[in-house]
């Protein structure tokens, strides 16, 4: 039996600053969680993509998703031998700044929140002893996240463990169905008094219903054709949008407000995700897995439309298959299901209770606390709970 450590752990938290933010959102809420759990441990974030790496793949992912996003789809559709020549490429290419990292930092522990950081810690493993652990940050994953070095993978739900522990042929006992780590603010006891109280600020009223619009970090949902769709409902409401980092769809929107008959709030790049969404009656969004799992851990009624083909396809697959959200076509449709949800509040609270049911709010401390035991005691933790 190992004897039990005496040191403080050193954690190293890999991802990367890609569009959307999702991944440095995830590893975020990891590095509070682990602090939490060990207050001693020494938790560094950090990317593995050298500045000139990662600036390329953001240029060429951003235009792809912009222009051709079906190119996007594709790749996706054939990633089980795409993947296994870039994980190649990536694994050698990037295996110097892995190697610099570990030097640096020494870690007891990796843990990915990105799939292009997988391959070259994978590699790394070959020649240096540490725990490899990833946290998958969709509902589904494609083959750059899997590598057999990988010690411990971390998922959305008991599903998608035995999926990808099929599709991959790896053994289901490497996955534990934690849900994907957010911030723990989502947990926090005082959010309904917290929302209470940004509604009041807001100036909406106790029982005005509150329509909130987001798109990611960079504001990639089409919301000035959704707002004109909600405008054209009868229903009374207000409307909140979240632009995030694109000041130019703040400027759109801000242009709009004057023409529209429904309140129209707008705001930019918020950091008290939870307050927002916990505030708001429906939330129309896009389906990434980060603001999923957000919106599950509060029980959220959702409107998802516009996902990207790929990763997001695959959310909205989950998601249909748990009737855990409504899907929509349109600005159009989705500007009829709000209305629907806000005038029939049993079929909004039967939408909410499907959220819920996926809902982990303690994801990041479960993570954190999964890891820390491994790192105490020296041995694997038990099985996931995959059933």
């Amino acid at each position: 039996m190992s004897e039990p450590r005496t040191l403080r752990p050193n954690i190293l938290i890999v991802t990367e600053a890609t569009l959307g933010m999702g991944h440095t959102r995830a590893a975020e809420a990891l590095r509070d969680a682990f602090l939490t759990e060990a207050p001693d441990a020494v938790v560094r974030v950090t990317t593995a993509l050298v500045p000139q790496a990662e600036a390329l793949f953001n240029r060429l992912y951003g235009q792809t998703l912009a222009r051709m996003p079906h190119l996007w789809g594709a790749a996706y559709a054939s990633e089980r031998w795409t993947s296994t020549l870039a994980k190649r490429a990536f694994g050698v290419s990037g295996l110097s700044r892995a190697k610099e990292l570990f030097d640096a930092f020494r870690p007891d522990l990796v843990i990915s929140t990105h799939a292009l950081s997988v391959p070259p810690f994978a590699r790394l493993k070959r020649r240096r002893p540490f725990t490899l652990a990833v946290a998958i940050t969709d509902f589904d994953a494609n083959g750059f996240w899997i590598n057999r070095r990988v010690d411990h993978y971390f998922v959305a739900h008991p599903d998608v463990a035995r999926t990808i522990a099929a599709r991959y042929r790896l053994d289901v006992g490497r996955f534990q169905a934690t849900g994907i780590p957010i911030d723990p603010r989502f947990a926090d006891p005082t959010l309904p008094e917290r929302a209470r109280a940004l509604r009041a600020a807001l100036g909406l009223g106790p029982a005005e219903p509150l329509v909130l619009l987001m798109g990611g970090g960079e504001g990639l949902l089409d919301m000035p054709t959704v707002l004109k769709a909600l405008d054209r409902r009868p229903e009374p409401f207000a409307v909140a949008a979240v632009s995030g980092r694109n000041a130019a769809l703040r400027e759109a929107l801000e242009a709009l407000r004057p023409h529209l008959s429904h309140r129209l709030i707008v705001t930019g790049w918020i950091t008290e995700t939870a307050t927002w969404l916990s505030a708001a009656d429906v939330v129309v969004t896009k389906p990434g897995g980060l603001t999923l799992s957000e919106l599950f851990a509060l029980g959220k009624a959702a409107v998802l439309l516009q996902p990207i083909p790929g990763q997001e396809t695959r959310n909205v697959h989950f998601v249909e298959r748990h009737g855990a959200a409504t899907v929509v076509g349109d600005a159009e449709e989705a500007a009829r299901t709000v209305g629907a949800l806000l005038g029939d509040p049993d079929r909004r609270a039967a939408l909410e209770a499907a959220a819920r049911r996926l809902g982990h709010p303690e994801a990041a401390r479960t993570i954190a606390r999964t890891l820390l035991e491994t790192l105490t005691n020296g041995a694997r933790t038990p099985e996931a709970v995959v059933r």
